[in-house]
C-alpha cells in the first residue's frame, strides 16, 4: 500500500501534468455553466471599474465572492505549497480552503505542512476532512484539527467514487447524515459539506440541509476527475474502472439548480469553474461564492505566486465585466440577473 505523503505527491503531479478531466463517449460532461444566459434587464449603471466584489464569509470581509479550493496536504511540498498559496490568498483577500488534514492527524509532525496563519491572518481559512474519516474519528479529534491548523471552519468532503477507484480508498462510506448531524451538533466550529468532482442531486442535497450543516459546496462535475486521477495511479484494472466512471457525478450547474430550488442560501459552487463569467453565473445560481483548484494549482506550477495573482486578478476583472454588463452594481446583485437556462441544463432540472 503506497503512503499516504507518496499518494499526495501523485495527486499534486497528475493536476499539473495530465489531462484529468472527465473523457465520456459521447458526449463529454461538463460542469454545464455554459448553458446559463445572463439576461440583462437593463444598461450598465456604473463604470467596470467601479463594480463592487467584496462580500462577507465567515465573518471576514473577503475582496471578491471567488475561494482557493481545496486541493491537497501532507508532504513537504504540499506544505510549501499551502504557504504560497495562503501569501496569495492574503494579498488578494481570498479565502483559502485547505487540503484533506487526514495525514496530520496519522502523524501529527506534519501539521506544519498546514500551518499557514502567519502567512494569512486576515482572510478565512477552511480545514478538511473526508467523510470516512470524519464518521470514525470523535469530535475532539476533528476540533484538534481545526484548531490546530487555526481555520474558520471544517469542510467534510464526500468522494465515494475516488474512494472506490483509490488502490488505498476507504470502501466503507460511513453514515453520512447521522455523522453530519453529530458534527453540527458538537463540532464548535462551523460545518462545510463538498463533494469532490461529483455533485449532488436534489435528494442529497435536501439531506444535508436537514442535518444543520452552515454551508453546503456543490462541487459538481466537468472539472477535475479524482476518479480518472486515482486509475492513473493505479493498475490496468484500476485504470478501466476509472475511464468507466470518469464522468460519473452531477453537473456543477444542475447541482446548483437543484441547490437554490431547494430553498439553501449558504452555497458554494465549484468543480470546474475556470472564469469570471463561470462565477457569475453561479452567483445568479444562487452560489454566495465560487471556487477553483485545478487552475490555481496549475498557475502555481507554470509560473509560482506571481502567477497565480495574474490569474486570479483576471478572474476577478471578468467577474467585474460580467456584472457591469448585467446592469448591477455588484456581485452581491447578481443573484437577481435572470437566467435563460438552455439544453441540455433545463432537462436536467425538469421537475
Amino acid at each position: 500500500m503506497a503512503d499516504r505523503a507518496d499518494r499526495k505527491l501523485d495527486h499534486i503531479r497528475l493536476c499539473t501534468a495530465a489531462d484529468v478531466t472527465p473523457v465520456c463517449y459521447p458526449p463529454a460532461r461538463t460542469t454545464l455553466l455554459e448553458c446559463v444566459e445572463l439576461l440583462p434587464e437593463g444598461f450598465p449603471v456604473v463604470s467596470v471599474d467601479d463594480v463592487e466584489t467584496s462580500t462577507v464569509f465567515l465573518g471576514y470581509t473577503v475582496a471578491a465572492p471567488i475561494f482557493v479550493s481545496a486541493m491537497t496536504g501532507g508532504p513537504s511540498r504540499a506544505g510549501e505549497l499551502n504557504r504560497s498559496l495562503a501569501r496569495v490568498c492574503q494579498k488578494m483577500r481570498l479565502p483559502l480552503a485547505l487540503g484533506s488534514g487526514r495525514p496530520m492527524l496519522d502523524d501529527e509532525t506534519l501539521a506544519s505542512s498546514y500551518d499557514v496563519r502567519p502567512e494569512a491572518p486576515d482572510i478565512p481559512v477552511l480545514a478538511n476532512i473526508g467523510m470516512a474519516q470524519a464518521s470514525m474519528l470523535p469530535v475532539d479529534r476533528l476540533s484538534w484539527l481545526v484548531e490546530r491548523t487555526r481555520a474558520d471552519a471544517l469542510v467534510v468532503h464526500l468522494n465515494f467514487a475516488m474512494e472506490a477507484v483509490q488502490p488505498e480508498g476507504d470502501r466503507d462510506p460511513g453514515p453520512v447524515v447521522e455523522t453530519l448531524t453529530r458534527l453540527v451538533g458538537e463540532l464548535g466550529h462551523p460545518v462545510v459539506v463538498k463533494e469532490v468532482g461529483g455533485g449532488f442531486t436534489r435528494g442529497q442535497i435536501e439531506a444535508i440541509a436537514s442535518t444543520g450543516v452552515d454551508w453546503i459546496d456543490v462541487a459538481g462535475a466537468g472539472g477535475t476527475s479524482w476518479v480518472r486521477i486515482e486509475g492513473l495511479r493505479g493498475s490496468l484494472n484500476d485504470r478501466r474502472m476509472a475511464s468507466t466512471f470518469s464522468c460519473w457525478g452531477i453537473p456543477t450547474a444542475a447541482a446548483l439548480g437543484w441547490a437554490e430550488r431547494s430553498g439553501l442560501s449558504n452555497v458554494l459552487a465549484s468543480g470546474g469553474l475556470r472564469s469570471g463569467l463561470d462565477v457569475a453565473r453561479s452567483l445568479a445560481m444562487g452560489a454566495r461564492l465560487a471556487g477553483m483548484a485545478l487552475p490555481v494549482i496549475r498557475a502555481m506550477d507554470s509560473g509560482g505566486e506571481e502567477s497565480l495573482e495574474r490569474l486570479l486578478g483576471s478572474v476577478i476583472r471578468e467577474l467585474r465585466l460580467a456584472v457591469h454588463l448585467c446592469g448591477k452594481r455588484s456581485t452581491a446583485e447578481m443573484a437577481d440577473v435572470p437566467t435563460l437556462l438552455l439544453e441540455p441544463l433545463r432537462t436536467w432540472l425538469a421537475d
